[in-house]
């Protein structure tokens, strides 16, 4: 994943890989995320068919994403992805999630510095100061705990929806200017 994304450009925000999916909150760099993507999943393909020598699809369907264009919405997204192995009982808590080795989580905590990950910009929006960033991170996650289902649903498509399609046009225009985040969920 690391080598993907640093030969595109890409910066990762948040991530979990789960027993049978994975979350990436992305933003596009030199090359499309597609590309990124292209490469993450072809590569891991080929490494997962040669290593238990079997051919053709790996995976199945296209992956999906989702413009993140608010602040708001990708404090959501950073703790939506990182509460994940809690949610589905992977890890105890919070506290289990700082040992979860799949997870962004590690890194927005100091416990992993990965080149191609986002962690510092991620920490910046909850306070310059990277110790109180980091607490105010978790008591982020640990309202997150009690938010049942998925609380970023239908966000996007409700956004869409009231401003219409001139309102979204004018929107999109300027988050491609300012090279807009991707999640691939």
């Amino acid at each position: 994943m690391g080598r993907s994304l640093k030969e595109t450009g890409t910066r990762c925000y948040a991530w979990c890989l789960m027993p049978n999916h994975v979350h990436l909150l992305l933003s596009t760099g030199e090359r499309p995320v597609s590309k990124a993507l292209q490469a993450l999943f072809a590569g891991y393909a080929g490494y997962f068919n040669y290593r238990y020598r079997r051919s053709g699809h790996l995976f199945q369907n296209r992956y999906k994403s989702t413009l993140c264009e608010s602040e708001r919405y990708m404090r959501e997204l950073v703790r939506y992805i990182h509460l994940n192995p809690v949610r589905a009982g992977l890890v105890d808590g919070i506290h289990g999630l700082g040992r979860y080795r799949w997870s962004g989580h590690r890194a927005l905590l100091g416990l992993d510095k990965p080149e191609w990950g986002g962690s510092e910009e991620v920490l910046e929006r909850y306070d310059q100061v990277k110790s109180r960033a980091r607490r105010k991170y978790v008591a982020h996650l640990r309202e997150g705990l009690g938010v049942g289902g998925h609380p970023l649903k239908g966000e996007s498509l409700r956004r869409m929806v009231e401003g219409g399609w001139e309102v979204l046009r004018e929107v999109v225009g300027v988050l491609v200017k300012k090279g807009p985040l991707r999640v691939p969920c």
